[in-house]
């Protein structure tokens, strides 16, 4: 399939309350059997407020755009979140240890792929990752381990051509509570002191 070199694009207001500026474009994309489709793109640039007038929503919409109509753009393999997790599963987990196969199938079935499975692997965005840390109720220590999850299907989805852009910088990550030290009370102390010699001990006197 041939593509455009050369696209502008369009751009509309949507909303009345608080109108906000949409670009629409064509993009070819690479579905995960291998086809080249050529999908109608629709992303959110800015509010009335942020773009005044066409001119300058239209103005953003060419620096979005700028990448492909670079003359070097290839067009991007799409998929699914799910879809790219069965993907990365049979190809790459598969190649790990059994006790790793086995604690990252969990976290995709249990944690990932219930939250970002309906998303476009390109629409995964820093904001929506950081949405999920602050959702997930477990411990720090399991947030962190799942964003280290994250991170090595993320490094192959970009090393196979699904995705270009890096979502984990400047995530904030949850702290564990620090442990407060255990101290005995004045009353324990004493109590302690004043307890008989154990048989075993070794005299002092």
């Amino acid at each position: 399939m041939a593509r455009r070199r050369f696209q502008r694009g369009s751009v509309f207001l949507r909303g009345k309350r608080e109108p906000v500026w949409v670009g629409r474009w064509r993009e070819d994309v690479i579905t995960v059997d291998g086809q080249t489709k050529r999908v109608l793109r629709k992303e959110f640039l800015g509010t009335k407020k942020d773009f005044p007038t066409k001119k300058l929503a239209l103005r953003e919409m060419e620096s979005r755009i700028a990448p492909i109509n670079n003359t070097s753009y290839r067009a991007m393999r799409t998929a699914t979140f799910a879809e790219f997790c069965q993907l990365w599963q049979k190809n790459a987990l598969s190649q790990h240890k059994q006790s790793t196969q086995a604690s990252i199938n969990s976290q995709i079935k249990c944690h990932l792929v219930p939250y970002f499975g309906k998303y476009q692997m390109r629409d995964i965005t820093p904001q929506l990752l950081q949405m999920f840390i602050c959702n997930c109720q477990r411990e720090a220590k399991t947030v962190k381990n799942l964003v280290l999850s994250l991170r090595m299907i993320w490094k192959s989805a970009k090393a196979w051509g699904y995705v270009n852009h890096k979502p984990f910088e400047d995530l904030t990550l949850p702290k564990r509570p620090r442990t407060a030290p255990f101290f005995f009370t004045l009353d324990e102390a004493c109590e302690s002191s004043r307890k008989p010699m154990s048989l075993s001990e070794p005299s002092t006197g």
